[in-house]
């Protein structure tokens, strides 16, 4: 049921509580089944933020400090209706700034801060940006439909429909750090795609202060590519990758998933990042109808995305990909064909050096743990 929010036991993954917002409320705001909502939160004091449409939910623990209590809504926090573009915008991304803000982004580039304590969250309290300016609406302005990523220097990071934008916040105002253009692509290859652009939430490369730093996505050509842009200043004596590429690209690596004959590629997923490594996973089903397409995107992406544990229709495929510090250069470490991730976002344990991510066998779903050095299934 959408909008319900469950509570589960760390332990023996037993349910505790259930939230119905449609039961347990009388005068229920819209909900929503496409991206609005699919992005939340969990701060330090336990509270999970979810942002749906137009509003923020704050829950929490309805016994301070018992995480066997039932859920309670804490907040709800109506964003105001100038905040948006028009009123077909909704929210689509959510995070949290290192000194304690809600940080929301929508579907035509309004960028808006707040801080996190529910009871300081109002209109008042809000800072604002566009992206788009004045022109949020126009057919061809910027479109978000991914979550953002933030840094410990102030530095949001958005990626739009055909460019990597980065905003600074500096505890007081928003302003524009950068902005770079990158191949976004037709965004016709699968029904998973709304658009152009890229498919993954932005990940972040380099913590080290002598580390190159970097912001890490997918692009959107039909042979999608790894990107990884500088997210600092650009070293001096850095030359442009290639004829009419940013210079702020620092790489961008095609990825064929272990099959050198391939010419399509897709991966609507976060990039893992680790080091200078970054995962990917392949989400390119193998015989998607070609009227999934034509579908609307809520329809035809709901069907490619059951379609995942078909093993006609499955997609096959992981890759690891470093970057050099010495050369400055992108390279294979390794790719594995045969590992189906069909519609999972990857991570992996430092300890056990090994990537968890929720595959598919033979149809059967599970959890599938992956050699970060081998690429091998566990």
């Amino acid at each position: 049921i959408d909008g319900v929010i469950v509570k589960l036991d760390h332990d023996s993954f037993s349910i505790i509580d259930t939230y119905n917002p449609q039961i347990e409320e009388d005068d229920l705001p819209e909900q929503s089944i496409g991206l609005s909502g699919a992005y939340t939160l969990i701060d330090v004091d336990n509270h999970f933020v979810v942002g749906r449409l137009r509003t923020v939910e704050v829950y929490a623990d309805s016994i301070l400090g018992d995480r066997y209590s039932g859920i309670l809504l804490l907040k709800r926090f109506y964003l105001p209706d100038d905040f948006f573009c028009d009123d077909q915008d909704a929210l689509v991304g959510l995070n949290m700034s290192y000194d304690g803000y809600i940080v929301v982004v929508t579907e035509k580039g309004m960028v808006g801060m707040f801080p996190r304590d529910p009871q300081d969250m109002s209109a008042e309290n809000m800072i604002r940006y566009s992206i788009n300016g004045e022109a949020c609406a126009d057919t061809n302005a910027h479109r978000i439909s991914n979550n953002i990523a933030v840094d410990k220097d102030g530095g949001i990071y958005i990626v739009t429909s055909r460019e990597m934008f980065r905003l600074q916040w500096n505890g007081r105002e928003l302003t524009q750090g950068w902005q770079a253009p990158y191949e976004a692509g037709a965004g016709n290859l699968s029904a998973l795609r709304i658009g152009p652009g890229s498919g993954s939430t932005p990940s972040l490369m380099g913590t080290g202060a002598d580390e190159d730093k970097f912001v890490v996505f997918t692009d959107g050509q039909e042979l999608m590519h790894l990107v990884l842009m500088w997210r600092d200043e650009i070293p001096a004596d850095w030359e442009p990758i290639a004829p009419g590429r940013d210079r702020r690209i620092a790489c961008e690596f095609p990825i064929r998933f272990g099959d050198p004959s391939q010419e399509t590629s897709l991966s609507e997923q976060s990039v893992l990042v680790r080091g200078y490594a970054s995962i990917l996973v392949n989400n390119l089903l193998q015989n998607e109808p070609p009227l999934w397409k034509k579908l609307p995107p809520t329809v035809g992406g709901l069907f490619a995305v059951l379609s995942g544990n078909d093993v006609d229709q499955a997609p096959y495929g992981i890759e690891r990909v470093d970057w050099d510090p010495e050369t400055r250069t992108c390279e294979q470490v390794w790719a594995n064909p045969e590992i189906s991730v069909p519609n999972g976002i990857p991570t992996m344990s430092e300890r056990t050096g090994l990537i968890y991510a929720i595959g598919q066998q033979e149809g059967h779903w599970g959890l599938a743990m992956v050699d970060f050095s081998t690429g091998e299934l566990e």
